[in-house]
């Protein structure tokens, strides 16, 4: 999984009720490998994360499910 990189962020979006931004990583590797990872991220934090920081978080998602 150390090979997987970011290749995109889609569908951000704010829920309300929960206060968390929900964003939706997509990770790619070798020979296309292809994963999807759904992330909570509070307001307070997300502001502050760069793209690798997300990129971590989206990674230990995909190895804790």
């Amino acid at each position: 999984m150390s090979e997987l990189k970011l290749n995109a962020i889609d569908f951000i979006s704010f829920a309300v009720a929960g206060n968390t931004f929900k964003l939706k990583a997509n990770l790619i590797g070798p020979n296309d490998q292809f994963h999807s990872v759904n992330l909570d991220i509070a307001p307070d934090e997300i502001k502050n994360k760069t793209i690798g920081e997300i990129e971590k978080l989206a990674l230990q998602a995909l190895r804790s499910a």
